[in-house]
């Protein structure tokens, strides 16, 4: 089977396409298209994708910082063990099974006759969704404000919990400006609520332009 061509794969499941004709995959994936055996995406999950990618993106180069994955320190430091497991179910798990959520209710292909209305929302809809991104990662955050000492060491306690050669890299958290040796996360008392407030609202924003049925 030549790169690309899922022509066997789909015969195998039922669902051989025409090779004269633009098909319609049967299994699921109504709208998706079956051009010279290969799938194409609809507009929209263009749209979703090129959004998504960019905020995810964004997302983890602001997290770095937090040193959410500290993969190194995973069995030394209890702190980075507690830390990492949030973050593979948050920022990992959760953003991925949203965006196959997002992929499978953004498949409807636009006519090239439609109307201005209809397809506004259907290039707004996409981008709308792509925003759940900053929703996890604020999830993420209220948890960790909510209870910094089970995630990060008080900057305090820095050289009787942390191993000296992890110094310089493990960062400990403050909640008031101070000299400080290594790295620190800066983290408002009081704040968490606030996070998971616009968690919620970012993930039921996104979810709801997904669940409007689509106007084309």
């Amino acid at each position: 089977m030549k790169s690309g061509n899922l022509s066997p794969f789909l015969c195998n499941l039922g669902c051989c396409p025409n090779k004269e004709s633009e098909a319609s995959i049967s299994f699921g994936l109504e709208d998706f298209k079956v051009r010279d055996g290969t799938l194409q995406r609809g507009a929209s999950q263009g749209i979703f994708l090129v959004f998504y990618a960019i905020f995810w993106g964004g997302i983890f180069n602001v997290q770095a910082r937090w040193k959410a994955f500290h993969w190194p320190l995973y069995g030394a430091l209890a702190q980075a063990k507690r830390r990492t497991r949030l973050s593979l179910g948050i920022l990992n798990v959760g953003p991925v099974l949203f965006f196959a959520l997002a992929m499978s209710r953004l498949q409807n292909q636009i006519p090239a006759d439609v109307k201005f209305l209809p397809l506004m929302w259907e290039y707004t809809r996409p981008v709308i969704a792509a925003f759940a991104i900053f929703g996890f990662y604020r999830f993420w955050l209220g948890i960790i404000e909510g209870s910094p000492k089970f995630f990060y060491v008080p900057e305090q306690e820095m050289e009787a919990a942390i191993p000296k050669e992890y110094w310089h890299v493990e960062p400990t958290f403050r909640h008031k400006w101070s000299e400080h040796k290594g790295p620190v996360v800066d983290l408002a008392e009081g704040a968490a609520a606030l996070n998971l407030y616009s968690a919620v609202f970012y993930v039921a924003v996104a979810s709801a332009a997904l669940l409007i049925p689509s106007m084309v």
